[in-house]
Order: C-alpha cells, then sequence, then structure tokens
C-alpha cells in the first residue's frame, strides 16, 4: 500500500525521496522513514486514518536541518562520485564537479545530496565542503574561474614546477583571488589555494557572456570529448556514460540539463521523426531504446547528439561518431533499429528541464 502511494505521489525516485516503512511493536504501528516531499508524508498519514489504523508518526522531512546543521554544501574535488546507495560497492549513478552546489539532505559518514539538476544520490561526506549559508552566499556571489581544458593540474605556486594542489577538469570552478603573471591565483570551497594557468580558465562572468550556444559550437565540444571511455555515471571529462555525455557538452555552454536519458528526453521542442530523418537539425538530441508493447512501456536508454547528415556522435564504448545511412563506413545498424525519438534543445532554454548556471536556483544566494 505504502508503495503504490510513494509510487503515485513521488513517481521519479531520482528527484526525490520516498523511503518509509511501517514498523509494527508490541504495542502500535509506527510509520518510520524519511521523504523529501510533505505532500507524501500527508497522505500516507491520511491513507492510515481512512482505515482508522492508529500510527505512530515517525517520518521525517528532508532535508533534516535538525540532524544534518547547516543544509548547504560545495564540491570539493575535482571529480566526485555520486552513488545511489551510502555504500563504496553500489552502483555510483552521477558524479559532480568542483564548485558546484549542492544540498545536504542527510548526514552521516555519506551525504545523501540534491543537485542542482534536482538528481539526489550518495556520497562520502569528506569530498562536500559543508558550510554555513553564510559563506555559501559569499560562494555564490563572489568572481570565479572555470576551468576550460578537459584535465590539468593546479599548482602550489605560480610555476609548472610546483607541488600540484589537485588536478582539474573541464567545467571545474574556483574562487578567483587574483592574477600572478600567467596564472589565476584560485581558493578551494575549504581554504585551500593555488594557482591555474590563464591559458586553461576564464573568469566566468568573461566565459558566461562569451558562450555562443549554436549547434556548430555544441558538436565542436561534443568532438573534443571524441575517444573518451565509456563511464556509467560519468559526467566529467575522466569518463561519461551517454547522458552524462550531452550534460558535460551542455554545462560547457551555461546549461543544466537533467541526469539521465529518459529525463532529458521529456524536454526542449519535440522534433518529429515519423518520416524519417528529414525534420533532424544539428544539435538535436537523439532517443534510443525499446519500442513501447501491449505489455510494457517505451523504455529510453540511450542519448546523442545529431553532427547532420544522418550522422551523430554518442557515449557507447567511448565517445565515436554513427551513422544512420546503410552506406556509410560509420553505420551503425544497432542504434539505428532503436532510434525512438528526438528533441531540439537549441531554442528550450528556460523551458521544464533546461536551465541556465544565471538561472538555476542552486547557483543563486539563499
Amino acid at each position: 500500500m505504502i508503495t503504490l502511494m510513494s509510487d503515485s505521489i513521488v513517481p521519479d525516485k531520482r528527484t526525490a525521496v520516498f523511503d518509509v516503512e511501517p514498523v509494527v511493536t508490541d504495542s502500535q504501528l509506527i510509520l518510520k522513514g524519511v521523504t523529501t516531499s510533505k505532500e507524501a508524508k500527508e497522505a500516507t498519514l491520511n491513507l492510515f486514518a481512512q482505515f482508522k489504523w492508529q500510527v505512530a508518526d515517525s517520518i521525517r522531512l528532508l532535508p533534516d536541518s535538525a540532524s544534518v546543521g547547516s543544509i548547504y554544501g560545495i564540491v570539493n574535488h575535482s571529480v566526485v562520485p555520486m552513488n545511489s546507495k551510502p555504500r563504496f560497492s553500489s552502483e555510483m549513478s552521477t558524479q559532480a564537479l568542483l564548485g558546484m552546489p549542492v544540498r545536504i539532505l542527510q548526514k552521516d559518514s555519506w551525504l545523501r545530496v540534491q543537485m542542482a539538476d534536482n538528481y539526489i544520490a550518495w556520497t562520502v561526506a569528506g569530498y562536500i565542503k559543508q558550510v554555513s549559508r553564510e559563506v555559501y552566499n559569499a560562494w555564490m556571489t563572489s568572481p570565479k574561474v572555470i576551468f576550460l581544458s578537459h584535465y590539468g593540474i593546479a599548482y602550489s605556486k605560480p610555476d609548472l614546477r610546483s607541488t600540484p594542489v589537485s588536478d582539474l577538469v573541464s567545467g571545474c570552478m574556483l574562487k578567483l583571488e587574483g592574477v600572478e603573471g600567467s596564472f589565476y591565483k584560485v581558493s578551494y570551497p575549504d581554504g585551500r589555494t593555488g594557482y591555474v594557468r590563464t591559458s586553461e580558465a576564464k573568469p566566468v562572468d568573461e566565459w558566461l557572456k562569451g558562450i555562443n550556444l549554436s549547434a556548430e559550437s555544441l558538436i565542436n565540444a561534443a568532438y573534443s570529448l571524441n575517444g573518451t571511455p565509456y563511464l556509467w555515471g560519468g559526467t566529467s571529462s575522466k569518463g561519461v556514460d551517454c547522458s552524462g555525455f550531452i550534460k558535460t557538452i551542455t554545462f560547457l555552454h551555461g546549461l543544466i540539463l537533467q541526469r539521465d536519458a529518459s529525463q532529458q528526453v521529456h524536454t526542449g521542442i519535440p522534433v518529429d521523426i515519423s518520416a524519417g530523418y528529414d525534420n533532424l537539425q544539428p544539435g538535436d538530441l537523439l532517443f534510443f531504446g525499446e519500442k513501447a508493447t501491449a505489455d510494457n512501456k517505451e523504455r529510453i536508454i540511450h542519448v546523442g547528439l545529431y553532427v547532420g547528415d544522418k550522422t551523430f556522435i554518442h557515449s557507447i564504448n567511448n565517445v565515436h561518431t554513427g551513422s544512420f545511412d546503410p552506406e556509410s563506413d560509420l553505420y551503425d545498424d544497432y542504434n539505428t533499429k532503436r532510434f525512438l525519438r528526438a528533441s531540439r534543445i537549441l531554442g528550450a532554454v528556460g523551458t521544464q528541464g533546461i536551465s541556465t548556471i544565471q538561472s538555476n536556483p542552486f547557483y543563486q544566494p539563499q
């Protein structure tokens, strides 16, 4: 009964939490657990009340500031793994990059956090710098730089021979403290300082103003990751899964998309592919999976970026190019047969599931 209730009120467990179960003791029935949905909690309690069952309410609403302290956090390492459960043996469901803001929902030796795309996952507490609201706001409003090379180093001194402070990947953001020669002096959320070459980074404000959100630019960013290994849950230049590849190239254009292909398919402007490929435009997202049958719903399980001329780039095994054209050397029979949908994100920024860094609530002072 509780499962049916949660499925109807919290249908997507990737962006909301409903972990509630009944516990029977000698003297009473206790509803115990956590949820991010006040409506789900109230509906569950009301359901039991309709059956005249006396229950003790032990459902905590998340974020639970009473137990976690401050709910604000900032990613403190170049690439942080986010797991489906609070243990290392669980699958990595996504990643977060240095400087990204998170909301802390639960806290133990692991943190359950929500990211700017609303995705919820667990990560080791030491990977996130938990900060006060005031420090969080100061970080959000301070000048920052974004690292734009796919791989690099923050140095301990403005000298390429100095000891590294950490590695960096494209999309990492650090606080800008000044300029020394050909280096930006930067600081981390935990207060460490370092130096990044000016040739590999830009001040965030300058970068945002200079973004050219076009098909050509998206495709160039996609090709710059060509050969990057496939990594389940990966959203960085160290490794990407299919939807993480799309998230990475769009984040480098100042956009925040939904995490998974099955979420991304519901965003943007739908493109009619019923008559073939003629309506597709470079920069469109292509979605692949299993067609609906009498017994099963359609399943979207893969996404790629349309390049043009029946060609697309995507991440399977690694980032590479495929084609719908049987005459092409790049012909991909497997994905041609499971191509189901397409959507256009160009011209759809600001619609459901496609926000900019500037407009996303997580990047705003709280």
